[in-house]
């Protein structure tokens, strides 16, 4: 279980069953075999952004160049996989009510209405759910987990920018 807060509420996830993570996964893998792609040279743009390594323009243009592959795919992804991924995510997510020490946790998703319980979700902030909940379920399936990622400077040298 996760703990995290969007703006001024704070939100937990449960776990998955396996079998919604597996349906989950398999319809992310497209999409994320492109972020897999371009996280080291993601992790090497973080490393040098700074004006003296790179200007903001280089480090733009890089960018679009690592991310315009999993915009592309995702503008693809159809309609019905995109709803299931985003509604197992919000299934497994609540949000904590009331003040005052009355803390109680309500789930954010009705399924019986397929909607959202809270009209003041935004899009980012759903979408932020999403992350968190994909990151808390799918971590080891995919190496997800930030701390999957080697320290700079640790195991393979990172790859060139303009390789």
């Amino acid at each position: 279980m996760a703990e995290f807060s969007i703006g001024e509420h704070a939100y937990r996830t449960r776990k998955m069953d396996v079998k919604r993570q597996f349906h989950v996964a398999r319809r992310l893998g497209p999409l994320l075999s492109h972020f897999t792609a371009a996280m080291p040279q993601l992790m090497k743009l973080a490393e040098v952004n700074t004006p003296e390594a790179l200007g903001d323009a280089e480090i733009m243009q890089q960018f679009e160049l690592m991310v315009t592959p999993m915009i592309a795919e995702l503008s693809h992804m159809p309609e019905n996989d995109a709803n299931y991924i985003l509604d197992s995510c919000m299934m497994v997510t609540q949000r904590a009510s009331g003040a005052n020490g009355a803390q109680r946790w309500l789930d954010i998703w009705n399924i019986r209405a397929g909607a959202l319980q809270f009209e003041d979700i935004t899009l980012p902030e759903m979408l932020q759910i999403t992350k968190e909940v994909l990151v808390e379920n799918l971590a080891g399936f995919f190496n997800m987990a930030p701390s999957a990622a080697p320290a700079p400077g640790v195991g393979a040298t990172p790859p060139v920018l303009n390789g």
